[in-house]
Parts: C-alpha cells; sequence; structure tokens
C-alpha cells in the first residue's frame, strides 16, 4: 500500500541512529533531505521498513524482473564495492511508470552496510517518475567511436592525389602503400594500415560532367566487399540518385557544389544512404544558400568539405565545423581537409564531430593504424 515519504525518513532516522560510527552524520543528512523535501512532500511506493521482505513485489509476477542479486544492486552485501550494473525497471508496477526493481529478491540493508563517509551517502535517490538509469560515480565510462574515413579521389580510371582543391593539377598518385594508382590497388593498400570499414570516393569525372568512373567503383565493390562506399559522383537531380542507390553500389554523396535546387536534399534527406557535403572554397560556400541556411533539410549525415585545405597541411578547419556543429541538432558532422596527424583528430573529437576524411597522413606516414585504432575503440579523448 502507499507509503508516505515521512514514514520511511523516519524508519531510517531510527535504523542509523543505532550505528555510533555514523549516528551524527546519518543524521544531519536525513534532517538536511527532510528540511528541502518538506514543501513538496507526496505519496509515493517505497521500501517496506528495514529486515522486511519485500511482498508487495512478489506478487506482480512476470511483471517484475528481479536481477539476481550477484548481478545487479546486491545491497545486503554493502555498497563499498564498486557497483557497474544498471537498474532495472518495468513499465508498470502498480500503477507507477518507470518503476525501478533493484535486486527484487534480496533488497534489503542494514545499517552497518554503508559506512559514514561512503559517496553513496550524497547519491540523491531518483523520483518514480524518472526513469533509473544512472551510474554511480565510480563506474567505468565510454567514449563514442570516431569514425576515420579514407579518401580515394578518381580521375580517368586513375587514383591521383588531391591537393586544395586545384583539380587542374592532380596526377595519378605515389604511394609506398601501393604499387600503382590503381583504384582496388590503392584501397587495398589503404587496408593494410587498418581494417576501415567506410572509404570515401570523389568521381572527379562524374563531378565535371566528363564521364563517370562506375565500371571502376564496380570492380572495387567486388574486391572489398565488407567495406561500404561513400561515392561523390556530381548528381543533382532525385530520380538520377534514387536510380543509382537502386544499384547498390553504396551511399551517395550529394556534393554541394553540384546543387542547384536545394529541394533535391530535402527530397531525399530521409534516406539513410544519402550524405551531404557542405562544400567550401576559402571562405565561400559552394551551392545554394538556402541549403547551408535551412538545416531542418539535412540528411543525418553530414561532411564540412573544406576544398582549399585538402592536401595543404594547413589542420582542419575548426572554426567552421563549430558553426556547422552547432546548427546540425543530432545529425553526424565528418570533417574533410587539413587532417594532419592524431593531434588534429583529438582536436576534431574534442569538437564532437563523429568522423574524419582523410589521404594525405595516410600515404605520408603521419597517422598509422595504432593511432587510428585508438579513435576506433572509443577513445581517446
Amino acid at each position: 500500500m502507499p507509503i508516505r515519504r515521512r514514514d520511511v525518513l523516519d524508519v531510517l532516522a531510527s535504523t542509523f541512529r543505532t550505528d555510533k560510527a555514523c549516528s551524527s552524520g546519518i543524521e544531519q543528512h536525513i534532517v538536511a533531505r527532510e528540511l528541502l523535501r518538506r514543501q513538496e512532500r507526496k505519496s509515493f511506493n517505497a521500501l517496506a521498513p528495514r529486515r522486511e521482505r519485500i511482498r508487495e513485489l512478489r506478487r506482480h509476477g512476470h511483471d517484475v524482473a528481479g536481477r539476481r542479486a550477484d548481478g545487479g544492486f546486491d545491497l545486503t552485501e554493502g555498497v563499498r564495492n564498486p557497483l557497474d550494473a544498471e537498474a532495472e525497471w518495468r513499465s508498470d508496477l502498480h500503477g507507477i511508470k518507470n518503476a525501478a526493481v533493484l535486486g527484487a529478491r534480496r533488497l534489503q540493508m542494514n545499517a552497518p552496510d554503508v559506512p559514514c563517509n561512503h559517496d553513496a551517502h550524497g547519491v540523491p535517490a531518483p523520483w518514480y517518475g524518472r526513469p533509473l538509469r544512472y551510474r554511480f560515480r565510480n563506474s567505468k565510462q565510454t567514449l563514442p567511436r570516431m569514425q576515420i574515413i579514407p579518401v580515394l579521389d578518381l580521375k580517368d580510371r586513375m587514383v591521383v592525389r588531391a591537393r586544395m582543391g586545384q583539380r587542374d593539377a592532380y596526377r595519378p598518385i605515389e604511394t609506398p602503400l601501393s604499387p600503382t594508382s590503381d583504384l582496388v590497388d590503392v584501397a587495398r593498400g589503404l587496408l593494410s594500415i587498418y581494417t576501415f570499414k567506410r572509404i570515401y570516393i570523389a568521381d572527379l569525372d562524374a563531378i565535371e560532367g566528363r564521364g563517370n568512373n562506375d565500371p571502376a567503383l564496380a570492380r572495387l565493390g567486388d574486391a572489398i566487399p565488407g567495406v561500404e562506399l561513400w561515392v561523390d559522383n556530381g548528381i543533382a537531380d532525385a530520380g538520377r540518385a534514387r536510380d543509382w542507390l537502386g544499384s547498390r553500389m553504396g551511399s551517395l554523396v550529394l556534393g554541394s557544389e553540384s546543387q542547384s535546387d536545394p529541394r533535391v536534399i530535402r527530397d531525399l534527406a530521409t534516406d539513410p544512404r544519402v550524405v551531404l557535403s557542405l562544400d567550401f572554397r576559402g571562405a565561400t560556400f559552394t551551392g545554394p544558400s538556402a541549403l547551408l541556411s535551412e538545416p531542418d533539410g539535412w540528411p543525418r549525415d553530414v561532411i564540412v568539405m573544406t576544398l582549399a585545405r585538402v592536401g595543404s597541411g594547413a589542420g582542419p578547419d575548426l572554426a567552421r565545423l563549430s558553426e556547422v556543429q552547432a546548427k546540425a541538432a543530432q545529425r553526424s558532422i565528418y570533417a574533410a581537409g587539413g587532417v594532419r596527424d592524431a593531434a588534429d583528430l583529438a582536436a576534431l573529437k574534442g569538437l564532437g564531430v563523429a568522423g574524419a576524411l582523410v589521404a594525405t597522413s595516410l600515404h605520408d606516414g603521419r597517422l598509422t593504424g595504432a593511432e587510428i585504432a585508438k579513435f576506433q575503440d572509443r577513445g581517446p579523448g
């Protein structure tokens, strides 16, 4: 039956006052908590007095999940050891939504179980209207992965070395990672550094309206079937985009420099295989201004491409990335252009970007597989 908050506090007070080692600290804690809550006193379903089994929980049968005592919050053994397990909860417990179920088979706590100087005294009990999904201070925290995506610029069926967006000067690449500038050879060389899950390819011939390299892309897909391809091929029409996606050659990158109508991006934004690339040349955005100013029409994944920094060694454009990130809501932002080494990746991770497109630093050996692994495997940061 419902028990008033005051009843529980009275029980706790009478219990903890019997522990001489902790009495003064516990009494002060109880008094302070009561003063703060006196103005918002409400009734709620609480734990029964000390040492009394919680029969109420057991009568709910399959509606209540009791976590094993050795895998959850077993308060009879104290909270002196680090607790890393989360509480379970069910959608409805005696009419209360999100009711917590904490080791229901052995749910009780004795005064000696909680040392008076333990941090648990400072952890406020969550209100029942709030899902119990917190961890204690000493639990292990994890960081999100940061995707490192190698880049291949394709021109005349060969991989070329890009530099500062000056495409007329691009030449077939010479790299220690590959004996030739063939697309498949260079891709395999990149994969020898690290087992990347995704590769970005710019089909420069298609972007500039000189045909396309679809046969080479199909050959690459057959050679590395476990790798997702992000392909920018200059498509600016919704119908053509859907036809290309139907070929299942990979995810389609729609570069802003190729677009004339921002509605194309908006029409395709809900497709998870569509990626938007916001292209900048220096301080100038290349593409419809509405495309940059209306982030509600962006797809889930967005690349910020600073062409003047590609292959320049100038470092990523952190200011522009921060500006785009601020209005991108929950979208994933990927940095492209200027990444030199692991220090640049750490700076990007500090901004909260989802990933980075890299090329020159991989071919020059300034970014190693071991350094990449640190970012791909939830670190550093």
